[in-house]
């Protein structure tokens, strides 16, 4: 995704992970345990697949505050328990 919506989430959240804290950063010589290379945005509420066409938008594109900042491992952790 690449939006404003999701700039806006990413500022929102000082591009910091949401969950662990970790900044996003592409400066040599960081930190991995204070750091990750790139933030991933996740619905909080999921998509909806059925009508997608009508929906795109209105889902793809929500208001920040339905919106939140993760690094990949929690993103990733998030999307296996709800599995």
């Amino acid at each position: 995704m690449r939006s404003r919506e999701r700039a806006a989430c990413l500022k929102a959240a000082t591009n910091h992970c949401e969950r662990c804290g970790r900044k996003q950063s592409k400066a040599k010589n960081r930190d991995p345990e204070l750091t990750v290379d790139k933030l991933q945005v996740h619905h909080k509420d999921g998509i909806d697949w059925d009508g997608v066409v009508d929906l795109v938008i209105k889902r793809m594109l929500p208001d920040p505050s339905r919106l939140e900042s993760m690094c990949v491992e929690c993103h990733s952790k998030e999307h296996e328990e709800q599995a």
